[in-house]
């Protein structure tokens, strides 16, 4: 039954990048024991097929190539796969781009330009606001005077 734990964890680490949350979720799923999972875990990591922090390294580089997020929409995301508070942090502050924040915002304010000039003036801001802070980003004041500044200039 050991090997048949390890296998299925074998097969599921390797088809693709996955927490230890989704391997444990998988392995219960098959009904193992907790200690077939604990051994298999062991020999996980022995091997190297098992981090979360590497996983959250991978998800971040993959999860902005296809959407443009900020920081609290990924660290959703990294905690509902079940990675510790501090595991997200640490990898958001290592592996976010910063740098390319206010890129993101230009371009996803270009995305929204028909539905932002369908607004009166006064919603303009109050629209995007929301809608980038949907999107997981932090606005501080800085990011606020730019905002206005991108739309003014639509």
């Amino acid at each position: 039954n050991l090997i048949k734990c390890k296998e299925i964890a074998y097969k599921f680490a390797t088809y693709k990048p996955r927490s230890i949350k989704q391997i444990r979720d998988k392995l219960i799923e098959n009904n193992f024991k907790e200690n077939e999972i604990l051994l298999t875990f062991e020999f996980l990591k022995k091997y190297n097929l098992i981090d979360d922090f590497d996983y959250s390294r991978k998800f971040i580089l993959n999860y902005i190539l296809t959407k443009r997020v900020g920081q609290r929409k990924i660290e959703y995301e990294l905690l509902l796969k079940g990675i510790s508070k501090e595991i997200v942090n640490k990898a958001i502050n290592k592996f976010y781009p910063n740098n390319k924040v206010k890129e993101f915002i230009i371009l996803e304010i270009k995305k929204k330009k028909n539905q932002i000039l369908r607004k009166e003036k006064e919603k303009q801001y109050i629209y995007i606001y929301n809608y980038l802070s949907n999107k997981g980003f932090y606005i501080d004041s800085n990011l606020k005077e730019f905002i206005k500044f991108q739309i003014k200039n639509l």
